[in-house]
């Protein structure tokens, strides 16, 4: 997560008559994006955990798509990415709102009304959800939605007579009991091994419909036809899972706490590390921030990755794993990764999180803000009370805190055509708009293709996060391409890992430090 990938989501907290107004601005575009490659992008970053990074590109397609119906798809999915992850529900049923408006008999009409429908429902208005459940069921009588319409339909009327409407307009907090985070360690290859992690403990082993043990050996495994071979012999589990009596069980030669499941996929197989909050916790601190920091800096870091990743459990919903072990959630390193002082840091922490009025929050964190941390409304375009900027004296001065970068026109070119946005023959590229923070805001390319605009944070993502570590820098022309001198590293948003080394010195405790990254918090014990 300390080097998340930024893209800006353009003012979508504004009310629905400025949405209105930036849909249609005259930007001059010739150049023309993957769309079906942006909608896949997306779809990684909901399925990773990074839900704003989602929206970021999901507001690209919107402010760059020609047709109609994948604008429309686009602004539904911001929409349900507000109710579902961010549990902003009047957001997202101003985007409903805007499609079933604007363009009615678009393709996504039916599925904008129906996901209106059920956040009335889940926010409880239910003499709401009846009427507009009632409107799909009558507009859309051959929908494959129609029975699901039509169950929750009776089952607001029955609440509706039962009890009355509640006035709030957020869910009630759900908090799950399971602690157990599913980590995405092997993601569809051929092959994984697994053994035990000592000579005399053997790797136990449970699937669909068999049951066994390695022995002293390790296992193998792949896949074929959507089943498991194990060490060569087919068997006929999709997955199983492995436990080691030693405690650990070694994946391709790294030990894990817990137990590891292995899935297959076609031909490939995934593995998936299931193991408590607090033992995941062991192998993420020391990975995201090193082991020799002062322990209150190490204290912060641990509730912030605890909240972060409970936060994310409780938004997977049905997939097979909650987070990944790479920067694309948290870097995860096993049992390999421990230490002394980090376990530590975890137990004096065990349990606590950050709350906002009641609710685990979005525990956003980088490595370096440079000076200023930043709003994620200026990054992804979405406001968080807790998220604001602010000065940060105590990023200034940390090793890299400095840097500089050349980015050539056909580099950029090459990279740009890989993100999904076709240029040929850049000839400038030039830099608008500042944020209170000082970054960057706006990129607009200038090639044969015409002006390609983009917000500053998509620009990010496309070049690389870690060639270009922040967008907070000073452009300097030069021949066949720009010199970037920067600050920072990462979007800047949330806590400053090096901030809270500083902090740590001078003599602020973990609690201060949260309190300074992480805007009106309350620390909760679970």
């Amino acid at each position: 997560m300390r080097r998340v990938m930024q893209i800006r989501l353009f003012f979508f907290c504004a009310p629905l008559f400025v949405v209105a107004l930036f849909l249609f601005s005259p930007f001059r575009v010739y150049a023309q994006p993957d769309i079906n490659l942006l909608f896949r992008k997306a779809g990684l970053f909901i399925a990773e955990g990074r839900y704003l990074e989602a929206m970021g590109l999901y507001q690209a397609v919107v402010d760059t798509a020609s047709d109609v119906d994948d604008k429309a798809h686009a602004m539904l999915m911001v929409g349900s990415t507000y109710s579902q992850y961010l549990d902003q529900h009047e957001k997202a049923l101003q985007y409903f709102d805007y499609i079933l408006k604007k363009w009615p008999a678009c393709a996504y009409a039916d599925e904008a009304l129906y996901r209106k429908a059920l956040v009335l429902y889940q926010t409880g208005r239910y003499e709401s959800a009846y009427r507009v459940f009632s409107s799909f069921i009558k507009k859309y009588p051959d929908s494959v939605r129609r029975h699901s319409a039509q169950v929750w339909a009776k089952s607001a009327m029955n609440l509706l007579l039962s009890a009355p409407e509640r006035s709030g307009r957020d869910s009630l907090l759900y908090v799950d009991r399971d602690s157990t985070i599913r980590v995405l360690l092997v993601d569809r290859w051929g092959s994984v091994r697994l053994a035990s992690c000592r000579p005399v403990g053997a790797l136990l082993y449970a699937g669909i419909d068999k049951a066994g043990s390695s022995g002293r050996g390790s296992l193998l495994i792949g896949a074929s036809g959507g089943t498991l071979v194990i060490n060569g012999r087919p068997v006929k589990s999709t997955c199983a899972l492995f436990t080691g009596l030693a405690g650990t069980v070694s994946v391709n030669g790294h030990r894990y706490r817990g137990t590891v499941e292995v899935i297959a996929e076609g031909n490939l197989v995934s593995a998936v590390n299931h193991v408590g909050i607090e033992s995941y916790l062991y192998g993420v601190v020391p990975r995201e921030v090193p082991a020799s920091w002062p322990q209150q800096a190490l204290m912060a870091q641990a509730v912030a990755s605890r909240t972060y990743a409970l936060y994310v459990k409780h938004k997977s919903g049905d997939r097979r794993y909650d987070v990944r072990a790479t920067t694309a959630s948290q870097v995860y390193g096993g049992y390999d990764a421990e230490t002394t002082d980090t376990n530590l840091a975890v137990d004096m922490t065990r349990g606590q999180v950050m709350t906002y009025n009641g609710k685990l929050v979005v525990a956003y964190f980088h490595a370096n803000s440079g000076g200023y941390t930043e709003s994620p409304e200026n990054v992804w375009g979405v406001s968080l009370p807790y998220l604001k900027a602010r000065l940060d004296s105590y990023s200034l001065g940390a090793p890299g805190s400095r840097w500089e970068y050349f980015l050539s026109y056909d580099e950029a070119a090459r990279l740009l055509d890989e993100y999904g946005i076709h240029v040929s023959c850049v000839k400038s590229i030039r830099f608008t708009g500042k944020t209170k923070s000082g970054r960057i805001r706006k990129v607009s390319i200038v090639s044969d293709s015409g002006i390609w605009n983009m917000s500053a944070n998509n620009f990010r993502l496309a070049i690389g996060a870690s060639r270009l570590k922040s967008m907070f820098f000073r452009a300097v022309p030069a021949k066949n391409g720009v010199l970037l001198r920067g600050a920072g590293y990462g979007h800047g948003v949330g806590m400053s890992q090096w901030g809270a080394r500083e902090m740590a010195l001078e003599g602020y405790n973990y609690r201060e430090i949260l309190a300074y990254y992480y805007r009106g918090v309350k620390l909760a014990s679970l």
